[in-house]
Order: C-alpha cells, then structure tokens, then sequence
C-alpha cells in the first residue's frame, strides 16, 4: 500500500514541479554564494604557504611578507632602467609582473588582516578565560558558502506540498467515500498516509540538513573542522569554546528537528483543510505572511 501511496503523490504534477524548482533556487543561489566569495589563485597559494605556521609564527611572518609585497607592488623600475642598472628585457618583465605583484599585494593583505583578527580574538577569549580549541589560518570560503545557505529555508516549502500530496489526495476523489465503507479503511488508510508523510519527510529533512555542509565540501572544501569556530571570520565574536565540526553538527540537528516540526504543522494543515486547493491556499498565505512578516 505504502508504494502504491508514492506512485500516486510522484504522478501529481504540483509536487514535482514543487521539487524542481526548489532544487534549481538552492542550485542557483548556490552558485552565486561561491562566486561572490571565491577568493583568487594568490590568497590560495598563499595560505598553502603558512598551512604549517603556529598563529604565533603566522602574525610574525606575515607583516614581513605584506611589507615586501607591498614595497614590490609601489616600486618604480623606470629609474633603474634609466640608470642602467636594469636591461630593457628585464625592465619589460618588471612592468609585465604587475599583475602578479598585485595579486601577491592584496592576497598578503587579506591574510594580515585574517591573521590580525585570529590574534585579537585569541586575547579576548583569554581575557575572558574562555578555553577554545586551537585558532588556525584557514580557507573560509566552504564555510562562509555552508553559513549562506544555513540561512536558506526552502524545504518547509517542500515537506509542505508533501503533506499535501499525500493527506489530500484522497479528498479530491470519491475514493475517500469509497474506502470509508470498508472495515477500518479509513483509519489503516490515514495511518499509512501518516507513516509515508513522516517517512519521506524525515529523508528530504535530513537531505535539506546535511547539504548545508556537503555541498560546500563537495564544491571547494571545508576543511579544519577541529580548529576553533572563531577560526572562520563571521563567526569571530562568538564567545564559544567549540570546534567548527561541533558547530555544524549543532546546525544540521536543529535544522532537523525544526524541518520535522514544520511538517507537523503541514500535517495538522493539510488534515483540517482535506481539499488539496484549500491546504494550498492556506499554505501559500501563511508563507507570504511569513515573507511579509521577515521584510
């Protein structure tokens, strides 16, 4: 009964469409997110540079690389090459490397700056005699991609026209008429819908809960997950003593449990309307509400 209940709400033309076009905005956004934050080629090589550095190493070396990269980055060859002191080949390849001491100029800038911030906030937990875990130089970009899309909610939208699908259905038909004539059939019936609902819920729950992390670390990384959560720039003035990996765990949890209960509501929704049209109305006001309510 239970994959006769699936082949019914995967033939409803609403809940696909639903699921398409839930799937192309977290695809679309998604892309756009890393776009806007992909850091350049400089900034990686860079870190791979002080991958080994202690954040007391890295604060020292730092300074002294920025110094350098921006003394290369302002430097005028044009007197040397008017002295002689530069050939006209190597005076060519100083003015063709601009672009790359740029690169090397900004890229050392953000890290002194990432580097500064990890150091400042290393004295303020201490200050405060907040233990963390260790503090280290790393690529946010993964990370920073996982916390924009933590701020995505569409699958309520989804687990809503789920319940729908599947509680209303019947209600649309004369089978409801039908399956009330028969011994227990109404209750076996909605029992089985019940079970579907949660079952199927729970999955694309734990989906929507768990792609927050892995469609970052499938599409750039998120890698030192034990270094402290302050390790990661938006996340610098928590005053929490807890790892990266900690946190994102807490995250997948609660949005877990908070998609399982928003379906719950659908559930109640879709039992009080019956009628497909109206649980769909009902639904759509409550999210614009929701989106009046945000902006």
């Amino acid at each position: 009964m239970i994959g006769f209940e699936i082949k019914k709400l995967v033939r409803r033309p609403i809940f696909l469409f639903v699921i398409v076009v839930i799937t192309a905005i977290q695809v679309i956004v998604t892309m756009q997110e890393l776009d806007a934050i992909r850091p350049d080629k400089a900034y990686i090589d860079l870190l791979h540079e002080y991958s080994e550095y202690t954040l007391e190493e890295a604060a020292g070396q730092i300074a002294v690389d920025s110094q350098q990269a921006e003394e290369e980055y302002y430097k005028n060859y044009t007197p040397e090459y008017e002295a002689g002191l530069l050939t006209i080949e190597e005076y060519r390849e100083k003015v063709l490397s601009l672009p790359e001491r740029s690169a090397r100029f900004n890229a050392t800038q953000r890290l002194l700056n990432q580097v500064e911030q990890l150091v400042v906030c290393q004295e303020n937990m201490n200050s405060k005699g907040i233990p963390i875990a260790q503090l280290r130089i790393l690529d946010e970009t993964g990370w920073i991609l996982a916390d924009g899309l933590a701020k995505m909610w569409l699958c309520p939208l989804a687990l809503a026209f789920v319940a729908v699908g599947i509680l209303c259905e019947w209600h649309d038909t004369e089978m409801y008429d039908l399956i009330c004539t028969t011994a227990d059939g109404r209750k076996r019936t909605l029992r089985t819908k019940l079970w579907l609902c949660a079952a199927l819920s729970a999955l694309i729950s734990l989906a929507d809960a768990l792609g927050i992390y892995l469609i970052p670390q499938w599409l750039y990384g998120t890698g030192a997950a034990d270094a402290a959560i302050q390790s990661v720039s938006i996340y610098g003035n928590l005053e929490w003593g807890i790892t990266l990996k900690t946190y994102a765990e807490a995250v997948c949890l609660a949005r877990w449990v908070c998609n399982m209960l928003t379906c719950a509501v659908w559930v109640v929704v879709a039992l009080l309307a019956r009628k497909s049209y109206k649980a769909i109305g009902i639904i759509l006001l409550i999210v614009l509400m929701a989106v009046l309510a945000v902006g």
